[in-house]
């Protein structure tokens, strides 16, 4: 009796480990098609999207960050951190 258990499991199981590999494969390739486009070269590109760290993890690759420069991100409308810490921090010295 349970031995059929486990086969009914172990065939649940398969679907979802085809759907996670399929979800790997697309999040490497949008990975490398966007670090393409921001210039990095194929063969650093394939070293970083490869990989299985998730963004938060990622942004500390030193391929991401030669492409995610602070130029870029500013023109792309993303904040300046250094400045919103100076603001936080030391709001006494906004004025100088």
């Amino acid at each position: 009796m349970r031995g059929g258990v486990f086969f009914k499991r172990r065939g649940r199981r398969e679907p979802q480990r085809a759907i996670t590999e399929l979800r790997r494969y697309v999040e490497d390739w949008v990975r490398r098609r966007h670090l393409q486009a921001l210039g990095i070269e194929p063969k650093r590109v394939k070293l970083a999207s490869r990989s299985r760290k998730g963004y938060w993890r990622m942004s500390g690759n030193s391929i991401v960050q030669r492409a995610l420069t602070n130029r870029w991100l500013q023109e792309q409308g993303g904040p300046d951190m250094k400045q919103q810490r100076i603001a936080l921090h030391y709001p006494e010295q906004q004025g100088v």
